[in-house]
């Protein structure tokens, strides 16, 4: 029997202004473009890469890091509530006094389910002090099976492995690059949706074929 998914990604490069309320003003406008997809009744919607931390510098992206639950997820999960969606929220969390780089899933009361740690961060995030994520964690939604791989994960295999191993049938993709040929390649490939949240123009949803 066909299940009849309604999916929105959101495009979102960060507030224009200086450093001063960044994470504040970066989450007021995230919050903003939820609503605005919101009219369209979607069962979920993805957000870019850390998109509260968008225009800092190393250090300030870090040290926006907070735990699940905290205020952006309270945030978040007010408007997933409000409109009874489910959203993927990235952000810098704190666990275990460990700092992940994190695609956090929203269910439609508004309650973070869990969180995907990423499991490649670049050279730089684990300078920084990001630690890699272990487990290719998918969740169990009320349509069905979702995933998540962050940004420089893209380039390696044994995410989507694991991830349909673990029975993924649609992979967000919360990113700061494009992503571009790489998308279709695993959605061909291991016969599942793709859906990108780029920080700038571009990001798609890309079919089981590719």
């Amino acid at each position: 029997m066909a299940r009849y998914v309604r999916v929105s990604t959101i495009s979102f490069s960060g507030v224009k202004e200086g450093p001063e309320k960044k994470v504040e003003r970066n989450l007021e406008e995230a919050l903003r473009l939820l609503r605005r997809a919101a009219l369209d009744k979607p069962d979920i919607v993805c957000l870019p890469e850390t998109f509260a931390a968008l225009g800092l510098d190393h250090k300030g992206w870090f040290q926006t890091a907070e735990p699940v639950p905290g205020p952006i997820t309270d945030a978040v999960g007010e408007l997933a509530r409000r409109f009874s969606m489910y959203v993927i929220c990235p952000m810098v969390e704190r666990k275990d006094g460990k700092v992940y780089n994190s695609a956090v899933l929203i269910d439609r009361q508004g309650k973070p389910v869990g969180s995907y740690h990423k499991m490649h961060p670049t050279i730089s995030e684990i300078e920084t002090g990001i630690m890699p994520g272990t487990d290719p964690t998918v969740f169990q939604t009320d349509f069905g099976r979702v995933g998540c791989a962050i940004c420089f994960d893209l380039n390696f295999r044994d995410v989507i492995q694991g991830l349909m191993a673990n029975g993924a049938e649609i992979v967000f993709f919360p990113s700061m690059y494009q992503g571009g040929l790489q998308l279709s390649i695993w959605a061909f490939d291991f016969g599942v949706y793709m859906v990108s949240a780029h920080d700038g123009d571009g990001s798609m949803m890309v079919n089981p074929l590719g």
